[in-house]
Formats: C-alpha cells, sequence, structure tokens
C-alpha cells in the first residue's frame, strides 16, 4: 500500500466539501477567511486510496521572518485523524506530519483534543504548554444536564432571567459588535480580531448554515447579551459572547447559554457543546457550573533564537 504525503489544496477542498466530520476550524472554508486563500497550506498523509489524516497550517511573515501560528479565533490547527488508528499507528503518522512542516523561523499552534501524544514534535525540539477547555458531552439529554447545571444557576438565576429577558436570533451585526467589544473594553484589552473580518466570519457563517446569533431582549426592548454558535457535524461551539452591565447583573447571559445548548441539542442534533477555553478564573467558574467538562489541549511552540531576539528588542 503506498503512503505519501499530499499538499494539494483542491484535494482538501473536496475532502472538506465531501461530508466527512472535518470540524469546522480545519474547514476550507473558515481557513480562507482567517488566513486568506493564499496563506495557508495543508499536508495531507494518503494510504492509497484514502486520505487518513490532515494537517492544515497557517504561514504568517513578521518582518523578514516566516512563522506557522494561529489566525484570529480558531481553537484549533495542525494535525486532525480521519481515521482511527493504534496508539502506535497514530505516532507513526503525526511524527511523518510534523516532518512536512515547511522551514519556519517560529511556530505557535493549538492542536485539536484528538492529539494527546506530543512525542513526534518533542523529539523535534518543539515544547508543549497543557491548556484547558470545557465541554457539555451528551447533550441530547437535555434532562439531565439541566440537572447537571448548579443548583444557584438551574433555580435562581436561569429562573430569574426567564422572567425579564425573551430570547431572539439573528442580531444586526453593529448591535453585536458593540456587545461582543463590550467586556474587552472593561478590561481594557484589545479585541482578538478586527470589526471587518468579524464581519466577514459571522456572515459567510450564516450564509452557509454554519453559525447564528441568539440575543436576548430586555425590557424595552434594550439587547443584553449576545452569543455567536458555529457548528459541524458533531459539536456545536460558543465562538463569541458579549454582556451589558444588565445582563450581568440579572443574569441574562447565564440564560442565553443555556438557549444555546438547547438549541445544539434539538435543532442541530449534535451531541457535543464546546465553550472554547475558559481558563480565567471567572470564566472557568461558569463553565464548571454548566456541568462541563475540563479537556486538556496543547498548545506547541517552537522559536529559532533569532527571532527570539527580534521579539526582545521589539518589545
Amino acid at each position: 500500500m503506498s503512503k505519501n504525503i499530499n499538499r494539494d489544496k483542491d484535494l482538501y477542498r473536496d475532502l472538506c466539501g465531501s461530508g466527512l466530520e472535518v470540524p469546522v476550524f480545519y474547514q476550507a472554508w473558515w481557513l480562507d477567511i482567517v488566513c486568506g486563500e493564499d496563506d495557508w497550506q495543508v499536508a495531507l498523509y494518503i494510504e492509497d486510496p484514502h486520505i487518513v489524516a490532515v494537517m492544515p497550517y497557517y504561514l504568517k511573515r513578521i518582518s523578514f521572518f516566516h512563522t506557522i501560528t494561529m489566525p484570529a479565533l480558531t481553537k484549533f490547527m495542525g494535525p486532525f485523524f480521519i481515521r482511527k488508528f493504534d496508539d502506535r499507528k497514530s505516532q507513526s503518522i503525526l511524527n511523518k506530519l510534523v516532518e512536512a512542516l515547511p522551514p519556519f523561523s517560529g511556530f505557535v499552534q493549538t492542536t485539536h483534543y484528538q492529539i494527546k501524544n506530543w512525542l513526534p514534535y518533542k523529539w523535534k525540539g518543539f515544547s508543549q504548554t497543557e491548556y484547558y477547555s470545557y465541554v457539555l458531552r451528551g447533550i441530547k439529554n437535555l434532562d439531565q444536564i439541566g440537572k447537571n447545571i448548579g443548583s444557584d444557576y438551574r433555580n435562581n438565576k436561569i429562573a430569574k432571567a426567564v422572567e425579564l429577558f425573551e430570547i431572539k436570533e439573528n442580531l444586526d451585526f453593529d448591535t453585536l459588535y458593540r456587545l461582543i467589544a463590550e467586556p474587552f473594553e472593561r478590561q481594557k484589552i484589545k479585541m482578538p480580531v478586527s470589526r471587518s473580518l468579524l464581519e466577514k466570519i459571522i456572515m459567510t457563517a450564516e450564509d452557509r448554515k454554519s453559525g447564528k446569533s441568539f440575543y436576548v431582549s430586555g425590557p424595552q426592548g434594550v439587547v443584553a447579551a449576545v452569543v455567536f454558535l458555529i457548528w459541524d457535524r458533531k459539536s456545536c461551539y460558543l465562538l463569541l459572547a458579549g454582556e451589558d452591565e444588565d445582563s450581568r447583573t440579572n443574569a441574562g447571559g447565564i440564560y442565553l447559554i443555556w438557549k444555546a445548548i438547547e438549541y445544539a441539542a434539538k435543532e442541530l442534533q449534535v451531541n457535543t457543546f464546546d465553550f472554547l477555553g475558559g481558563m480565567s478564573e471567572n470564566l472557568e467558574r461558569t463553565r464548571r457550573q454548566f456541568g462541563a467538562e475540563q479537556v486538556p489541549y496543547f498548545l506547541i511552540s517552537k522559536y529559532t533564537g533569532l527571532l527570539r531576539f527580534w521579539h526582545i528588542i521589539n518589545k
């Protein structure tokens, strides 16, 4: 059986359009938007006649350095296995994919939950930091998911918010952007994505029936909180969330997340709701209140000495 690495992006686009369960962050349409059509590449591991593993990556030039890094709002990149293999075979394929990376001065990627063995990276001089996300599994059993929510959220906050807020869909972009930006402005943190790119992501996801906004409207019709969801065949992801002070006080955002989980289970018919991180103390507490499971993933990095020096002198 022939085994080889192929770099044909058109072949990868065909794979993404074939109905196979490739996560949304790996989809060619997503990569075209967040990276630019010419700025991402992919290595395909083929065991004739099948593609059994893929590795998309984002090429970005920083000054005169060539880097591989993460595009905006993209949780995962790097290796993803289309087919399941035993640990030994998976490690062998991962090793070949890592070897297929082009030359670079700097490398930063967060890998998919699938990747639990980072030894092929370590052997080639990469470093690893473990991060955590929070995931609800088995959400089609909504009764059980509801019972697993912390009693304060279930009996007090959500119950109170039901009386104060109305859930609506498809918020206009200007209002959505204002609410998404508000938490960053409160913390004096720069938004991780430009307004124009965010609008393109949202419009494209909605057009492709792969994303949707939900919001809560309070007294006098004031929009108090918003979430934007994206999804693939297996999971729904909480890509964006924002709320004003009234919502924070009256739990509008908490109620909205519960309704988003309900939508994912009933309408999308997926079995997983992914909060996409939440390692800050406040967010971690919220995720735990919803009964979410802490799931580890890796940040893999490597820098040349010259690029490290460049970062130091340009701080």
